[in-house]
């Protein structure tokens, strides 16, 4: 089987982002190795992503009895390519930003470093703008592209 090209770029940098959040590796992530498992950096990913979210503002990511309408996206895509092993004593950095808006979806990046500076992992996810009640895609907001835009130039740490 022939190796693709990855989709990631390999030369991400904490200064290539803007936002981040801190996050420190509990008992349960770790597998019989002492290690965090690899299924565990999505769970990660998610809570860089959904912290994010909040940046945008409570109109796209607060949860109410409607839910699809306040969260309109679904996840598409996910990756992570792991680059050295988190332990339970590391305490991590998850640097996320959004690197391309289309006119349906969203893709975000992810870096994940260390304490001591190690990049462990990186990220991408790819959100599309749903339209739970028709079932089908819709076109992202004008609203929403202009809060990406408001969270990417002021920077955040994430919460």
């Amino acid at each position: 089987m022939p190796h693709e090209t990855p989709s990631l770029p390999q030369d991400l940098a904490p200064r290539d982002f803007r936002c981040y959040c801190d996050l420190e590796p509990r008992f349960r992530d770790l597998d019989a190795m002492g290690h965090v498992n690899n299924a565990v950096y999505f769970t990660y990913l998610e809570m860089a992503r959904t912290a994010y979210m909040r940046a945008l503002g409570p109109e796209w990511a607060e949860a109410t009895e409607d839910f699809g309408a306040r969260y309109p996206f679904i996840l598409v895509s996910a990756e992570c390519q792991y680059r050295s092993a988190v332990r339970q004593d590391d305490r991590l950095r998850v640097y996320v930003r959004a690197a391309h808006l289309g006119s349906k979806s969203f893709h975000f990046q992810y870096l994940v470093c260390a304490s001591d500076g190690r990049v462990v992992a990186l990220g991408r996810t790819v959100q599309l703008a749903y339209d739970y009640a028709a079932g089908a895609t819709r076109p992202l907001p004008p609203e929403l592209r202009a809060a990406f835009n408001r969270v990417e130039a002021d920077g955040a740490h994430l919460r």
